[in-house]
Parts: structure tokens; sequence; C-alpha cells
């Protein structure tokens, strides 16, 4: 069957929104014990394989103490009235509407979670990534120290948006999608990704293109709304 992922994230963090929602199948292959569903889930031994679909994702959004949007040039975009376009598909990264997304897990040793695959399709960006997880004394799974690489690729407004700020490479795949021209490092947990590393390359990537402030800015925005 299928379950609510925010209904086993939302205790972790009851007063943050949970980092995914959505229907997903969990299937596992597991020894072990744990304090609730997910815990024995992410605790055990063995591997996990998590498939969603039609949800939310807030994993890329810019909050907390990892937040640099809202202090840079990419924070000023969301107020600016002539940058209203940009704005708004920046605002899309902070809840992403998804079609499926999938994550498989392996753990193998008591001390690690490897992060096999991280894969989520949205109707204008495309996520894929691996990594690990360390487990801590103490903390649950989910809330322990993450590393993962995640790769990135967009289509539509928001492969307009990152090719006017110089982030992805030349030509799409059969899907439409243009890859980054970089990969990012995330931290944080599975609970809260810290993904001022996507922030980061998006402040200097408008400082870049905003010339005198706002000049290639706005032509990217004029682009947008011409889209439309």
């Amino acid at each position: 069957g299928e379950l609510q992922i925010a209904d086993l994230l939302r205790p972790l963090q009851p007063d943050e929104p949970p980092v995914a929602e959505g229907l997903f199948a969990l299937t596992t292959n597991l020894k072990g014990q744990g304090r609730n569903g997910l815990d024995l889930a992410l605790g055990s031994l063995g591997d996990i394989a998590l498939s969603g679909r039609q949800g939310v994702f807030r994993g890329l959004a810019g909050r907390g103490k990892t937040a640099s949007k809202a202090a840079k040039v990419v924070g000023a975009l969301t107020f600016s009235r002539q940058l209203r376009a940009i704005g708004r598909l920046l605002d899309d990264l902070d809840e992403l509407p998804f079609s499926r997304m999938s994550v498989s897990l392996l753990r193998d040793s008591p001390r690690q979670l490897r992060l096999e695959d991280i894969s989520l399709i949205a109707p204008r960006l495309r996520l894929a990534g691996r990594g690990s997880v360390t487990a801590q004394p103490g903390l649950a799974l989910a809330l322990s120290p993450m590393e993962a690489s995640l790769d990135l690729a967009a289509r539509g407004d928001m492969a307009i948006l990152f090719d006017g700020m110089g982030l992805l490479e030349e030509g799409a795949d059969g899907q439409g999608f243009r890859a980054m021209n970089r990969s990012l490092t995330i931290g944080g947990s599975l609970a809260e990704p810290d993904t001022s590393a996507l922030w980061d390359a998006l402040d200097e990537a408008a400082a870049s293109a905003s010339g005198s402030f706002g000049l290639g800015l706005r032509a990217i925005n004029r682009k947008l709304k011409a889209g439309r």
C-alpha cells in the first residue's frame, strides 16, 4: 500500500513543514528495530525503496540557518516589481510540486546509510543524486548528518532563468531538460537538507547577470514574460 510521507516526517520537526508530502510506496528488506515506522525503516540493516507521486518537495527551500536567499542578490528579486517573473520562479523552489520522486537507500553497517539513488521529476526541474547519512547515537537517522551530491536539470521557464544566469550546459535531452553545469553538495539531514550551495550558486549567478544591478536580469525577466 501507499502512505503519506508527511505523517512520518512531521513528528521529527513538528514546528516546520515536512520536507516532502505525497503518497509514497515503501518497499523494504530489513532486519532491526526502531521507535516508529520511519526510524525502523531507516535504522535497520538492509535496503529501502521509497517511490512517491503527486506531492510537494521542500528540500530546496532557502530557510532557517542555511538560507542565503533572503540576504543576498537573489532575495532582492522577490521584492523587485521589475523582476517579478524571476521572483515567482525562485519562490517555486521553496515548494516544488513533483510528479514522481524516488529514493533508494542501503544500510549495510550500523553507522552508515547509503543514499544509492535520489530522483525527482517536476514540471520545470529534475533532480538526481546520491550520498550518505552517518548515524549519531541518540538521534533519529532522518535527523543525522547527511552529505549528498545533487545534479539539477531545468526546462521551460526555469531553463530560461538558469540559462540567462549562465548555469546550464548546452543542449537539451529527450525530455527537454538541460543539465546544470555544476553539481551541488548538500548537507544537513534527510528531514532538513542544507541547500545553501544552490542558493549561493544562484546568488553568484544573479550578481554576474545583473551588470549595473538589474540590466541582465531585466532582460531575462522580459523573456519569461514574453513566453506567457
